[in-house]
């Protein structure tokens, strides 16, 4: 049978748990239980759906339903989920943990599975791979016979782990978990704020001393890096560290400064980048020190002492994003903002209000 998750239902999923009562599976809790959960369909779906790897995103920022519907082979196991987003876009997701991946994504949806979905209440769908399956409640739609060659048969490497791909799984769905609040759905836009549209009235504001680092953005490097906004930040910090006299953190050029942060950072999604920083710092002769921080206060106190701070926020479901806080404003009247490196535009006249408009993960300031 076939779910249909909601906006509602979406928002709940955000939550540190998922409520029992939209009928959504429990989070698995046996350490050998390989198999997937809803919060796991989600996150792999939108992986591969929303990678620019693939030089264009499935995944639409207005999802008003998604559905998501198991797939058997003939012995009754489900080995796979498809997902179909009501806007467009669609996946096929291995059923499993340790190799979180999809046999099929792309635009629109698998007219197949569509047509055995809109010509059957509670369908049974046999998949063996992307033009071999049937439904088998309904043998009139029969695509193929049962004697083929099941999905496992076509595609044994669904079974062995992808260490990578199980670890970005398994960070994003802790964060996810461990969050107490609802993640904002999201627009896109993180709710970044330009210079002319801040508020009017007095203010307390102080800078790092930012002036003369040149600034990289993750336009920059589309061609060799996907999902790398924690590699731009990292640059970012060397950049910026390099131009208070830590010359050797930069190389010859921009691109090569980041492609050797890249080379340790790697692509994303990344949900920690301070541990890379340090690394990369090390290698080129320096100690990076960093600690957390928790709330505005501590990004002021940080920048009165000419500490950038690596803040990574949620815009809906498994949408996050590297900036850099680079100074702060205190209105007299009430408001607080950050200003910030958004990590796309080449300037640092954005300002970003603490939960407003995306959720504040985590915030680490840095020095040497």
């Amino acid at each position: 049978m076939k779910k249909r998750i909601r906006n509602l239902v979406v928002t709940c999923l955000i939550i540190s748990m998922l409520s029992p009562c939209f009928g959504v599976t429990a989070f698995a809790t046996s350490g050998e239980n390989t198999d997937m959960d809803d919060l796991d369909i989600l996150i792999s779906a939108h992986y591969f759906l929303d990678s620019d790897s693939y030089g264009e995103s499935f995944w639409s920022d207005s999802i008003s339903d998604i559905d998501i519907v198991p797939l058997y082979n003939t012995s009754g196991k489900i080995t796979a989920y498809y997902v179909e987003l009501a806007e467009g876009g669609y996946a096929v997701v291995n059923n499993n943990t340790e190799n979180p991946t999809t046999i099929e994504f792309g635009e629109g949806n698998n007219p197949l599975i569509r047509e055995i979905l809109d010509n059957n209440s509670n369908p049974h769908i046999i998949y063996n791979n992307p033009l071999s399956l049937y439904d088998a409640n309904n043998t009139t739609m029969t695509r193929s016979i049962s004697d083929q060659p099941d999905l496992y048969d076509n595609y044994p490497d669904l079974q062995v782990k992808d260490s990578s791909l199980a670890s970005m799984l398994s960070e994003q769905k802790d964060i996810i978990e461990s969050t107490p609040h609802i993640v904002p759905y999201g627009d896109g836009d993180y709710g970044f704020i330009n210079w002319s549209d801040m508020p009017s009235g007095s203010y307390t504001s102080d800078n790092i001393p930012y002036s003369g680092t040149s600034w990289v953005i993750t336009g920059d490097f589309d061609d060799i890096a996907s999902d790398h906004c924690g590699a731009t930040a990292v640059t970012n910090l060397a950049n910026y560290f390099a131009n208070q006299g830590y010359s050797k953190l930069k190389k010859s050029s921009n691109r090569n400064t980041f492609i050797a942060v890249h080379n340790i950072v790697g692509n994303g999604p990344v949900m920690t980048i301070a541990d890379k920083a340090k690394k990369y710092f090390s290698n080129c002769g320096y100690t990076l020190q960093y600690s957390s921080v928790g709330t505005f206060t501590g990004i002021k106190d940080a920048t009165k002492k000419d500490r950038p701070c690596g803040i990574l926020l949620a815009d809906g479901i498994v949408k996050w994003h590297w900036i850099l806080s680079v100074g702060y404003r205190d209105y007299n009247s009430g408001g607080d903002y950050i200003r910030i490196m958004d990590g796309w535009n080449r300037n640092v006249n954005r300002f970003y209000k603490p939960g407003s408009g995306s959720l504040w993960i985590s915030a680490t300031q840095y020095w040497i």
